[in-house]
């Protein structure tokens, strides 16, 4: 079944032809990089260069509003555990010891920062990187709102969303196996 140098050379035209307009391995690689660095930071808690990006504040008491949260509960209560005021108002707020007291309420981890709340800003990061051309992919948070929220965090904490070292090495080492796999497909190795 050996195909003749002109069938070869046809084979690979046609499949160089379709790396210019699709460029498919490109993209399965970069999709799988947007999650390994997604996985870092909003699971791992990871920044850039490996470290966690933070501790969560362990000693200053906060009121937190539960219908800022869509997704969370907790019941309103002052700093004695009393749900009305003196006067007899209700409270409108939930009082807790620190910011990781209230995470463990909503059984959040709190070894590490990992910028999960409401998951959010989660989701508005890279679901997936936006095409714009064969060989140019963009990862961007989509909503405005959650701009400063990522840019608070980098200038509190440090590089979160730049690759790191590993991260730039996988990606280069799927790039070169999704192209081989994809011309593999194509009978042209």
């Amino acid at each position: 079944n050996a195909m003749t140098v002109e069938e070869y050379n046809a084979k690979l035209s046609d499949f160089i032809v379709e790396l210019k307009q699709k460029n498919a391995p490109f993209e399965i690689a970069v999709q799988g990089n947007v999650q390994q660095v997604r996985a870092r930071i909003f699971v791992d808690g990871k920044k850039s260069n490996g470290e966690p990006i933070g501790e969560y504040n362990t000693t200053n008491p906060l009121y937190v509003d539960p219908d800022t949260l869509t997704n969370k509960s907790f019941p309103k209560k002052g700093k004695n555990g009393n749900t009305k005021f003196k006067d007899g108002k209700d409270h409108k707020t939930g009082y807790f010891d620190s910011y990781s007291d209230f995470r463990v309420e909503l059984g959040l981890p709190i070894n590490t920062i990992n910028l999960h709340l409401t998951g959010d800003l989660e989701s508005d990061f890279g679901k997936a990187a936006t095409k714009i051309s064969p060989t140019k992919y963009v990862v961007q948070l989509d909503r405005d709102e959650n701009i400063p929220k990522f840019e608070g965090a980098e200038a509190r904490f440090g590089e979160i969303a730049a690759q790191t070292i590993q991260e730039k090495e996988d990606f280069e080492k799927d790039s070169l196996n999704e192209l081989i796999n994809a011309m593999d497909k194509k009978g042209l190795l």
